[in-house]
């Protein structure tokens, strides 16, 4: 029986397509077969075949208007479901094109980003060469970034450009070089060194805290967890965690070694500004725009203290060297220190005129930083309260403090786009950093005192050698030639530096004719062996007789032999041997009239 049945089906099954088929002598027929068609098939012919049974449903229909109405109604049913393939088709069409677009993009950004990140290697390995004296690689290096990777980059123009100067000095000449430190798409907010001295941390403004080998200046790790600004940067004492304040109301302790998020602390109901490890590494503190501070237990994440006593947002907090006390710094215009056992405020330290945006113990814990809204840092006595020393010097609010490691300076970062270190036994300035092109948000010292780092709102971080050796720009995004201090300018010998033959055009450095001359009008001038470094000079021609004079005015003989006039009578004579005499005779004009312009 059950064989019987099975024999029908199959049978059934191999003649449907064959009475599918068979044409239609009656207008049930057509129109039956129209309405299943369109109901049930997915053959790419579908609609056709709808159709062309709703043609000989109508010749079928005749007169018969009722017929003819629901063969109107069919039809239009078709046309309707024609319609939403059609723009269903479409949609699919312009979604395939904007994601082959997409990828179109996306492909170009990654091989973007590629060569960037080779040209900035070459470039990096270039001035790495050139410190280590290797002039031909160097040059070598520079010269095979520029024309084969990425002409346009300026990190590689910079070390072209250094490779050609050294070209041309003595061996023993000390060159500023710098390599580039890029990857935060927003400000900064927040720079520290590794205990160590390997590693910086830098927060930002793009959501994202970022770790970086100091030495190559790569970046080794992205930590991405907060859903707002990161505020805040801090390392742990054994350098293996790192702490992060956000906008988000959070702090995070994250695991160096593997980027994995390891503890977030919740609990502050607005943002949290500022974060610091106790110096024992098993306590975190926070600071929050809800006016207090809060003191967690690494290990289990919970809060142990809450201080509450600031009338307005706290912006900064940190623990003194033995643990026992935290200091507090708030937009209410004071300075708190706390007892971290018990809680009780210890001392109110009110001297500033606006908000406390930093504050800082020294490395023996007898003395506290602050820096201020009001363009002073203040230094104050712990156990008295009494200030000690007052800095003034900035012309904008100091949003950052940091002793150095012996305590004897003290570093400070201000909305007027520099850097300053100051001298505490004088209270005088000892050192400005100006290369910055906005705010410069945080300041810190590495472990050995040799380096700072700055932090700044032009979305770039700057490490600077501070040595007695000499100023260094170590770290910087939008890079130029660095400053140079007297003695190196010296040693650079600008009437060697004339003597370069552009044999090729990449010894003209830029291709704008007027700035032909840049590469050695780009100079920095400076007092021989002091730490005012005025800034870099583009100097057209009419302002070259003022270079001269200002130089003229120091009182060592810096740029004594800097004489334009016979700089431009040169590039006169070598245009003059390239066939272009116009150039030529337009130079020597230039140079007859230098010193008659004002």
């Amino acid at each position: 029986m059950k064989k019987g049945l099975l024999i029908a089906l199959i049978f059934c099954l191999q003649a449907l397509p064959v009475f599918a088929q068979q044409p239609c002598n009656t207008f049930d027929c057509a129109y039956q077969k129209a309405e299943q068609i369109l109901k049930t098939s997915t053959a790419k012919d579908k609609y056709e075949k709808v159709l062309a049974n709703l043609d000989d449903a109508e010749n079928f229909a005749g007169g018969d208007q009722v017929k003819r109405d629901k063969i109107k109604a069919l039809r239009k049913q078709a046309f309707d479901a024609i319609q939403k393939e059609k723009e269903r088709a479409d949609k699919l069409a312009d979604v395939a094109k904007q994601q082959a677009e997409t990828n179109r993009k996306q492909a170009e950004d990654n091989r973007r980003q590629a060569l960037t990140a080779y040209a900035n290697d070459l470039a990096y390995k270039s001035q790495i060469a050139l410190e280590r004296s290797d002039r031909t690689t160097a040059f070598q290096l520079a010269t095979f970034a520029h024309r084969y990777v990425e002409a346009g980059n300026a990190n590689v123009t910079r070390a072209l450009i250094e490779a050609l100067y050294y070209n041309d000095v003595p061996s023993h000449s000390p060159l500023p070089w710098s390599a580039a430190l890029e990857g935060h798409s927003s400000y900064l907010s927040s720079v520290a060194f590794s205990p160590d001295g390997k590693r910086l941390a830098t927060g930002s403004s793009d959501h994202s805290a970022k770790i970086w080998d100091v030495e190559s200046g790569k970046q080794v790790l992205s930590l991405k967890g907060h859903s707002s600004y990161v505020s805040s940067v801090a390392f742990s004492p054994d350098g293996k965690r790192l702490a992060t304040g956000s906008d988000d109301k959070s702090a995070k302790i994250w695991d160096v070694e593997s980027g994995k998020q390891t503890l977030s602390l919740e609990g502050h109901s607005s943002y949290v500004s500022s974060v610091a490890f106790s110096p024992d590494g098993k306590r975190l503190a926070t600071g929050s725009g809800d006016k207090s501070a809060k003191i967690w237990d690494v290990e289990s994440g919970k809060q142990t203290l809450s201080l509450e006593g600031h009338s307005d947002y706290v912006w900064s907090v940190a623990f003194s060297p033995d643990g026992k006390r935290l200091v507090t710094g708030s937009q209410d215009q004071s300075a708190k220190i706390w007892d971290v056992e018990s809680g009780k405020q210890l001392l109110s330290l009110e001297g500033h005129r606006s908000a406390v945006n930093s504050v800082a113990f020294s490395p023996d814990g007898k003395r506290l930083a602050t820096g201020s809204d009001d363009q002073s840092a203040k230094i104050w006595d712990v156990e008295s309260g009494k200030r000690v020393l007052s800095l003034e010097g900035h012309r904008s609010a100091v949003k950052s403090v940091a002793f150095s490691p012996d305590g004897k300076r003290l570093a400070t970062g201000s909305g007027d786009k520099s850097a300053k270190i100051w001298d505490l036994e004088s209270g005088k300035q000892a050192l400005s950093l100006e290369r910055h092109s906005d705010y410069v948000r945080s300041v810190a010292f590495s472990p050995d005192g040799k380096r700072l780092a700055t932090g700044s709102q032009d979305q770039s971080a700057k490490i600077w050698d501070i040595s007695p050796e000499g100023i260094i720009l170590k770290v910087n995004k939008n890079r130029h030639l660095s400053p140079l201090s007297g003695p190196q300018l010296i040693s650079y010998n600008l009437e060697t530096l004339l003597d370069l033959h552009p044999d090729n055009e990449a010894k003209l450095i830029a291709t704008r004719e007027v700035w032909q001359i840049k590469a050695f009008a780009d100079l920095a001038a400076a007092q021989a062996g002091g730490s005012n470094v005025l800034s870099r000079v583009e100097a057209p021609y009419s302002r070259a007789n003022r270079l001269y004079a200002a130089a003229l005015a120091l009182q060592d003989e810096l740029l004594i032999r800097m004489d334009w006039a016979k700089m431009l009578r040169k590039w006169a004579a070598v245009y003059r041997d390239d066939g272009k005499e116009g150039k030529a005779k337009e130079l020597e004009a230039k140079a007859d009239g230098l010193w008659k312009e004002e």
